[in-house]
């Protein structure tokens, strides 16, 4: 089972397992919704791209039951990740916005 994942990490089809942050360290760094912790290199859900940390992947796709677990996200009956792409200045800009938005109090 190790060896597999060390295999996929290596072929750039699994993110690497890194220890996550509870504070984002880099502004590149994406958040993980299933733990909430924040890393530098995360897994991106080909069916409704969401990102997803490789421990909760494992997890959630363990390997005897390859091509039955379905999506934490959208329920798609078969997970499947590429490796998320380093973000963009501009998708930075647009995560801060949003955090801003969600963040500042509504007014009445």
């Amino acid at each position: 089972f190790l060896l597999g994942i060390v295999l996929l990490i290596g072929a750039g089809k699994l993110a690497a397992r890194l220890r996550g942050t509870d504070i984002r360290s880099r502004p590149t760094d994406q958040e993980c919704p299933i733990c909430f912790l924040h890393y530098a290199q995360v897994n991106i859900t080909k069916c409704c791209n969401a990102a997803v940390c490789t421990e909760c992947y494992l997890q959630v796709r363990p390997q005897k039951d390859k091509n039955t677990t379905p999506c934490p996200f959208c329920n798609c009956s078969k997970v499947t990740v590429w490796v998320a792409k380093m973000m963009a200045d501009s998708q930075i800009r647009k995560r801060e916005a949003e955090e801003q938005r969600c963040s500042s109090p509504e007014r009445e």
